[in-house]
């Protein structure tokens, strides 16, 4: 005899289901799948180029993002998202009670425009779920793009400043926006003879018998191109999966 839960999805469908929620990273630890209907799902990410000059020595402050389990995941052969309804229960709200959501730093209805939420440290790599993957920290002169994305018909519309494109079911468009000039603190390691060295932190000694070495810092200005990633999976079903505690709660 099945055991079932008030959606109707027996422990059964639970383990049947184990691999299509397995990038929410916890197979093993299901313990409840319930359906909450469907919704239109896109998904946003602001991803920048650098434009570096070429032959200097100095170091750019670019930094990586850790890599934390993901609160939703997208199956598109099954047209579900699956969200960890332990650690996400806004978002499993959010998409249950709303005809379109897109996801970018929350989970949010549609229409929406997206609020400053990098500060000083542009992205500058994303992964495959738009999730971050590397940073820039600039000094000053960033301005950080504000899309406005809504719902037409099964499509969806992003519009910055004066640009705008629309985004079909199973399209991805990417919004190339105008160069910004940013100003970005960075340094040279440089070799120092044992009385010219300032203590001011950031040294880099070496053996006693080579010439110390010191990290000499200045700003320089260097140009960074916005670009709006929109992926749009059309309608979804939306699954909420309950899960034991893991180690750390995700993010994302």
């Amino acid at each position: 005899m099945s055991e079932k839960n008030s959606q109707g999805i027996n422990r059964r469908s639970i383990l049947k289901s184990a691999s299509a929620v397995a990038g929410l990273g916890v197979t093993g630890n299901v313990t409840a799948i319930s359906s909450h209907g469907s919704t239109l799902f896109s998904e946003l990410g602001i991803q920048h180029d650098v434009s570096l000059p070429t032959g200097e020595e100095y170091q750019y402050p670019f930094f990586h993002a850790d890599e934390f389990g993901r609160t939703y995941f997208i199956n598109d052969q099954q047209s579900k998202v699956f969200i960890n309804e332990t650690y996400s229960p806004k978002k499993v709200q959010a998409a249950k009670q709303n005809n379109a959501v897109v996801a970018g730093s929350r989970l949010v209805p549609l229409p929406t425009k997206r609020n400053p939420c990098q500060g000083e440290t542009p992205i500058t790599e994303l992964r495959e779920d738009y999730r971050p993957k590397e940073f820039l920290s600039v000094k000053e002169g960033y301005r950080e793009p504000q899309p406005t994305v809504a719902e037409q018909g099964q499509a969806v519309t992003i519009e910055v400043d004066s640009e705008r494109t629309l985004v079909h079911p199973g399209d991805q468009e990417i919004l190339t926006l105008p160069k910004q000039e940013v100003r970005i603190e960075v340094y040279k390691t440089v070799e120092k003879n044992p009385g010219e060295i300032t203590i001011t932190g950031g040294e880099e000694w070496q053996e006693s018998w080579r010439k110390p070495k010191q990290r000499e810092y200045t700003t320089k200005t260097v140009s960074i191109t916005p670009k709006v990633h929109v992926r749009n999976h059309g309608q979804l079903e939306v699954v909420g999966v309950k899960s034991k505690a893991p180690h750390h709660k995700p993010r994302g």
